[in-house]
């Protein structure tokens, strides 16, 4: 029921969490220039609130959009390094996890498997001390797929399982 939900979040305007989730049902319906834009808008709300928080996890979202829809890797590393300044005095949170997840993403879109298992793993860290399973389950699969490139083939399969089953 995107179309319906989408529908419901145009009616709230300028509210950053309503163009947040109207940017995640743009998402949900391959709505690429919609999903940008809808999120770019949220990201300078947020940013107009002083939410530090709210505008990193949009700017870690556009990050992730950026190489999904257009193959952009260098503008994902800059929303990737503005989610980074952001965050950069705040309290640990589920944003520094997903930001670490989404580094993870673009470093193997980029070709560095190295990062990507350095971001994943500090992915799944910071979601262990948040206790926040379902982002660490998210972690393991970019961490599993950057052994490959080592020669780490059967422990990045491992990983890969391991995050089938997680919640």
């Amino acid at each position: 029921a995107w179309e319906e939900a989408l529908a419901l979040l145009v009616e709230a305007g300028d509210d950053p969490e309503a163009l947040e989730a109207a940017g995640v049902a743009h998402w949900w319906l391959d709505h690429a220039d919609e999903t940008v834009a809808t999120r770019e808008r949220a990201y300078r709300l947020y940013r107009e609130r002083g939410d530090r928080l709210g505008a990193a996890r949009v700017a870690a979202a556009l990050a992730w959009d950026s190489v999904l829809f257009d193959g952009r890797t260098a503008v994902a590393r800059g929303w990737l390094d503005r989610g980074a300044r952001l965050l950069a005095d705040e309290k640990l949170s589920v944003e520094h996890a997903w930001l670490a997840v989404r580094e993870a993403e673009v470093a193997l879109a980029s070709g560095t498997p190295d990062a990507a298992k350095e971001a994943a793993e500090r992915a799944i860290s910071i979601a262990r001390q948040i206790d926040r399973e379902d982002v660490e389950g998210v972690g393991r699969p970019p961490e599993g797929l950057a052994l490959g490139p080592q020669g780490r083939v059967d422990e990045g399969r491992r990983r890969l399982g391991e995050s089938a089953g997680a919640p």
